[in-house]
This record gives C-alpha cells, sequence and structure tokens, in this order.
C-alpha cells in the first residue's frame, strides 16, 4: 500500500455569485443525479417558491452555499422532502428547515441513517431550543445566514473527507469498509480497477476528457470551475497528492466514485487516479525507508450499527475502498470527532485504495465519551487478489489495457456501458485492435441477448481474422467459440457443436494437439454443456472433467474459471437424479463465486436458479422458492426491460409455485416468462414451446382443482 504525509493549511471560502445549477424543485422524478457525496436539503414550507422576492433569497443563499456543496435541493412541501429523504441511500444528507417545520419534520427523519447533520433556520432561537436535547443530529439553531453558511462549510469539509472510511457493505453497494472474508468480490473488484488503469498510458486527451466531464457537471459554480481552470493550465503528475487534498472538484468526485464503485465515473478520472495512485507508492517507499513503525489517527462518526459490525470484526481484516485520510496528530483526529468549529491543519498521512487493516481492540473511553477502534496494516486477505490479478494480467498481454478495462465493465454487468465503451474506441482506435474491438462490442450483445446482431460483429471479426497474416490461431479458436456461445443459447445445438468442434481443430492444426491454455479449457468446459443439451450424460462428463484437468494446469486453485465447469458437472449429476453430488459441485461454485463476484451479478443469479432447480427436484420447495426469489430479484435489477436470462428465472420461479400448488401465482410468473422470451427469442425457440406448454397443463391442472373446490 501507499500512503503520503502532507500539510494542509486552513482555507478561507470567498463570496461568490453564480448561476444555479440545481433549480428548487418539488418534483422528484425532475431531480439532477447528484455526483458528490453529499445533498443539502432545505425545507421550508413558509417559503412561496412562486413569489419572485423568496425565489431571489433562496437563489441567493444557495449560490452562497454552493461555494461548500454543489448538490443542493428545496422542498416547500414536508412530504415530498420526507419521501425523498427517505429514498436516498448513496448520500450524506445535510437538512436545512425552521423551527416550526423541524417540529414536524424531524420524528419522521431523524433515525434515517443518511441523514447526517440538521440545522434550525429560523428568527427566534429559544422557542427551538428543547430539540436539541431530543434529536442528537442537530447541530445548531442559526438566526444569522452567514452563520449557517460557515457552519455548514465546516461540516461539508469534514464529512466528506472521513465519510468514505466507515460506510459498510450493504445491498446498494456503497462500501468503504468491507470484510475480506465475507464480501472479497467488491475489494477484489477495485483491485482489478486500480491494475487496469494504471496500465493505460496517460495523454492529453485522457485530462482534456477530465476536464471537459469536470466543467458540464459544474457549470455554473465559480467556485469549483476556478479550480478546474487551474487544474487545466497547471496539473502535473507529480502534484496529484497535492491536488487530492484540495478542498475541490478532485475529491469530492473521486470519494462519491468509490464508494458507489461508479466505474464510468471512476474511468473518467482514471488520468489522475493513476498518478495519484503512483506518487503514493513512491511516498511509501521513503516512509518505510525512514520509519520502521508510525502512529496515525482518524477521527469521525459512527452510527450504532457501524460500531456493533467493527466490533464483530475483531482480530479480522477490513479494508477501505477509498483513499483512506489519517492525521499524525491525535489532537486532530479528537477535533474531526467532535466536530470543533474550526478545521484544524491535519497532518494528513493518505493511505491507497484497497488498503487494509486488521481490527485489534475497540475501547470505550468515558474520559473522552469516545470509541477509540486500534487497527493495524495487515496484508491478509490479499493473495486470492493477488493470484486473480496476476493472472488478469498474463490475458492483458495478449489484449491492451483499454480493452482490458472495457472488457472490466462487462464483468462487473455493466453491458450498455461496454459496448459504449467499445463503441467510442472504434471511432477513435489509434494503435489499438479493430477485429478484437468488433469482439468485444459482439460479446456484450451476446451477453444482452441480442444475438444476431452478435453474429454481425462475430462475423466481421472473422473476416478481419482469415485476412491477417501471419495467421491469428488463437484468436480464431477464441472468436469460433465464442460463435458457438450464440448458436447454444439459441437453442441451436448442432451449429453450436460445429463451431466448437471447428475451434477444436483450430488447435489440433495450428497449436498442436497437446497444446493447453485457458481457451481450450473453456472451449471443452462448452462442448459438454452441448452434450448435456443432447442429453449424453456420460459424453458431457467426459468433456467437463478434461476441461477441469486443463483448468488444473492454467488457473490457480479456485480461480473463477472453475466455477462454471463445477456448475456445469452439477447439471449432469440433476440429469441423473444424483441429486446430493450435484449440491455439493454447486457449493463448490458458489464458495469460489463469492470471492470473485459481486452480490448481484448475474453469475450469482444463475447458481441460485441452479440450486432452486437441484431443491425442487429433491422436492425441497420452500428452500427451492427461498433461492428462486434471490435468483429472481438479482435478474430483475441487471435486466429492468428484460432478458432470456430474466425470463429463464421467472419460469423457474413459476415452476416451484406450481409445485407447491400454488397455481395462479405460477400462471402470472409463466406468462411474464412467455412475453419476455417472445421479445428475445425466434419463434421456434424451445423455451417458448415449453413455456407454451407449461401454461397449457397449468390452466387444465386449475381448471380441474376448481371443479373439485
Amino acid at each position: 500500500m501507499g500512503c503520503k504525509m502532507t500539510k494542509r493549511r486552513k482555507q478561507k471560502v470567498k463570496e461568490k455569485h453564480s448561476l444555479i445549477r440545481n433549480h428548487p424543485n418539488d418534483d422528484q422524478e425532475q431531480l439532477p443525479i447528484n455526483m458528490e457525496g453529499i445533498t443539502l436539503i432545505w425545507c421550508d414550507t413558509n417559503i412561496d417558491l412562486d413569489t419572485d422576492d423568496d425565489n431571489e433569497d433562496i437563489h441567493h443563499t444557495m449560490e452562497l452555499l454552493k461555494e461548500s456543496n454543489d448538490f443542493i435541493l428545496f422542498f416547500s412541501n414536508e412530504k415530498k422532502c420526507t419521501d425523498y429523504i427517505k429514498s436516498i441511500e448513496n448520500e450524506k444528507l445535510f437538512l436545512i428547515t425552521s423551527g416550526k417545520c423541524a417540529i414536524h419534520l424531524l420524528p419522521l427523519i431523524h433515525q434515517h441513517k443518511q441523514i447526517d447533520s440538521i440545522y434550525l433556520f429560523c428568527l427566534k432561537q429559544k422557542p427551538y431550543e428543547y430539540l436539541l436535547k431530543d434529536y442528537s443530529k442537530i447541530i445548531g439553531i442559526y438566526t444569522q445566514q452567514q452563520e449557517l453558511i460557515d457552519s455548514i462549510r465546516k461540516n461539508v469539509y469534514i464529512v466528506e473527507k472521513h465519510m468514505a472510511t466507515f460506510t459498510f457493505y450493504d445491498k446498494t453497494k456503497q462500501n468503504s469498509i468491507r470484510d475480506l472474508f465475507n464480501e472479497p468480490a467488491s475489494f477484489l473488484w477495485l483491485l482489478l480497477f486500480k491494475d487496469v488503469i494504471t496500465r493505460i498510458p496517460n495523454d492529453n486527451q485522457a485530462k482534456q476528457e477530465l476536464v471537459e466531464k469536470c466543467l458540464e457537471y459544474y457549470h455554473g459554480n465559480q467556485s469549483q470551475i476556478k479550480f478546474i481552470e487551474e487544474f487545466k493550465q497547471t496539473y502535473k503528475p507529480e502534484d496529484a497528492i497535492k491536488w487530492y487534498t484540495k478542498p475541490a472538484f478532485v475529491y469530492k468526485l473521486i470519494n462519491k466514485a468509490l464508494r458507489t464503485e461508479d466505474i464510468e465515473q471512476l474511468y473518467i478520472f482514471r488520468y489522475f487516479i493513476s498518478d495519484l495512485c503512483e506518487n503514493l507508492k513512491k511516498e511509501y517507499q521513503i516512509i518505510k525507508e525512514n520509519f520502521d513503525i508510525i502512529t496515525v489517527y482518524h477521527g469521525g462518526r459512527l452510527r450504532d450499527d457501524e460500531l456493533e459490525k467493527l466490533k464483530n470484526h475483531k482480530n479480522q481484516p477490513i479494508s477501505t475502498n477509498g483513499f483512506f485520510s489519517t492525521s499524525l496528530s491525535k489532537e486532530t483526529a479528537f477535533l474531526f470527532a467532535a466536530r470543533f468549529s474550526d478545521i484544524p491543519d491535519e497532518d494528513e498521512v493518505l493511505f491507497e485504495i484497497g488498503a487494509t487493516f486488521e481490527v485489534l481492540a475497540i475501547n470505550h473511553d468515558e474520559t473522552l465519551n469516545m470509541w477509540i477502534v486500534k487497527l493495524k496494516t495487515t496484508d491478509k486477505g490479499s493473495k486470492i487478489a493477488n493470484d486473480y490479478i496476476e493472472t488478469n494480467r498474463k490475458e492483458m498481454n495478449e489484449s491492451s489495457s483499454k480493452i482490458m478495462f472495457g472488457k472490466l465493465l462487462s464483468e462487473v454487468g455493466k453491458y450498455d456501458k461496454s459496448q459504449e465503451y467499445f463503441e467510442n474506441l472504434l471511432a477513435n482506435p489509434k494503435d489499438e485492435d479493430i477485429a478484437e474491438i468488433y469482439s468485444c462490442i459482439g460479446t456484450t450483445k451476446r451477453l444482452k441477448g441480442e444475438y444476431d446482431d452478435a453474429l454481425k460483429d462475430y462475423q466481421r471479426t472473422y473476416t478481419m481474422i482469415i485476412n491477417t497474416r501471419p495467421e491469428r490461431s488463437k484468436d480464431l479458436l477464441r472468436l469460433l467459440n465464442n460463435m458457438g456461445k450464440v448458436y447454444m443459447e439459441k437453442d441451436q445445438q448442432n451449429e453450436a457443436l460445429d463451431y466448437y468442434l471447428r475451434a477444436l481443430k483450430v488447435r489440433t492444426d495450428a497449436l498442436g494437439p497437446e497444446y493447453f491454455d485457458r481457451d481450450i479449457a473453456i472451449l471443452l468446459n462448452n462442448i459438454g454443456l452441448i452434450y448435456y443439451y443432447k442429453g449424453d450424460w456420460n459424453k458431457s462428463l467426459e468433456y467437463h472433467f478434461e476441461s477441469v484437468n486443463m483448468k488444473q494446469k492454467c488457473f490457480p486453485n479456485n480461480h473463477k474459471e472453475w466455477c462454471a465447469s463445477y456448475h456445469n458437472i452439477a447439471l449432469v449429476y440433476q440429469a441423473k437424479c444424483e441429486y446430493n453430488t450435484a449440491l455439493e459441485y454447486m457449493d463448490k461454485a458458489l464458495k469460489i463465486e463469492e470471492q470473485y463476484y459481486l452480490p448481484d451479478s448475474e453469475r450469482r443469479s444463475l447458481t441460485y436458479t441452479t440450486i432452486g432447480n437441484i431443491l425442487n427436484d429433491q422436492g425441497e420447495y420452500e428452500k427451492a422458492l427461498e433461492y428462486q426469489l434471490k435468483s429472481l430479484n438479482i435478474t430483475e435489477k441487471l435486466f429492468p426491460l428484460g432478458h432470456p436470462s430474466l425470463a429463464f428465472s421467472l419460469n423457474n420461479t413459476a415452476d416451484v409455485y406450481e409445485k407447491m400448488h400454488n397455481l395462479n401465482i405460477a400462471l402470472e410468473y409463466y406468462e411474464r416468462a412467455l412475453i419476455m422470451y417472445k421479445q428475445f427469442l425466434p419463434k421456434e425457440h424451445l423455451d417458448i414451446v415449453r413455456t407454451e406448454e407449461d401454461i397449457i397443463l397449468l390452466k387444465e391442472k386449475r381448471k380441474l382443482q376448481q371443479q373439485h373446490d
């Protein structure tokens, strides 16, 4: 890991007037997206937004507040304000309201975990002082505008600087400290992202793209535009640490993107993040050469549930998903924790992305009335990450770093973004491999269920490859394998097998029958799957176990490529009615997936539905339904506009409901599945035929049940 000590001086904020980008608005559907980590909400029912005088005052105040935080929303309706607050998961919220509104509003929203700070702004302070005893998140009661703005400015700085540290992993994927044993997938993803972007060559185009995107986002915010223009004119790679520690757009946008794992936003900042990581690595070596041990401090506020999670992780590794800010000064850390009025000098020590720590002790200091959490740096939990990244680097040697980033987008389920990225790369390829770009576009379309379009892109790639000299045998093998996958998804098994066997012939003719690598192992796995679909269980297992033997030569133990083999072997044993053996293989697959794949990935969804199907065959209907609903929940998030995978999940869920004699619910799911299958698959596809048959049989069964009742 890397870290850097810096000395930060207190910043003064000059008053400037600017246009308001975030207009006062009670219509949530029209609200813009917040790319920073904090939302300022002003709620006051006494102000009429249609009155020019009120509008002028609001805009003037918001202009001043935008000096500290760009994203500001105004509500004149308490219910709409409350609904908005309860809908937010990925930001900290600062609420400004009048004393009168607070009486009704605070009981409804004070306990919401995203509410960080509350400010009461009113003409008289005394009538509302009693609220301070009941609501701990109230920072103060203010009667003067400048006092309010100064308080918010200081608090925004403190919260933004430290909020990335203690936000735990949850279903929204906003995670800043995560248990490496229970949620290593996100940790691994972050390290892989860093490894890829640090290999992408930096150029003026990347810098220009960063500047343009930031100018677009901060349009009308003169204080941030001034920083952006300064960055454009003066930034040098060796200045990355200095720029990150400025109270400016850089750390505001990067911290939010890291916390929410917004890969598109992070790519925009690849130019800067790469420089920052390199600078921290150099500084870490300097510190390592001059100090045996250094003690640093970090101050912040924790919710009760966050504190409990830390207690439960004693002696276990945890990791940050951002750049972790600490201080050499214990007094500075206490000031941050207590949020005293002045922003202190920090004596900052900055740790790199993915820094890993072990929780040593958690004790309460009665004198200070603070919890003291002791951590130490550790390399525990990093072996899996290092093994995977090393394998990824070997693959990267065959693809450029820019192409690897597009593949990473696809791997985390960002299929549309991956396709858009590759299409943009195609428009300005420079030295990139055009054939590989078309192949990658075809793969994103295949993963989206756009099979015919995928084949067109694969065919373009095929034409380019066969006309290239010297021959690109490995690329041709990989392409034929991908084309076979499309036909397999289209339920055209004979065509799929033909492409797979053509790929094997390329291996024999050009590479030699003894040649092995990851692509051959994957190809053998796919051939095994074809024979599974054809009902030849023994031949299917023969190819799957041959694939496993080759993977043992190509991949470290428990690499993610093992998942497909274990999964498909389980399918064969399920078909042979050897359910316990099938579940054993699915358990192996799931344990590996938990290390490599995010909880809401398509791979995890497929595993859940397969386990559900096996349990369904065993007659364990309650357990089967649990797994099918977990799968369905994921696929609905991944494919809100529909996809064959979502139809597949709906169909499997319907089957369980039918077995449980919930026929009306089963029919509803079957019909939803059929509509979706028809949307994506050719009308003669077996999945459509089978689902139509299931619906006919179910209606007959329901009719008999109604007659019996």
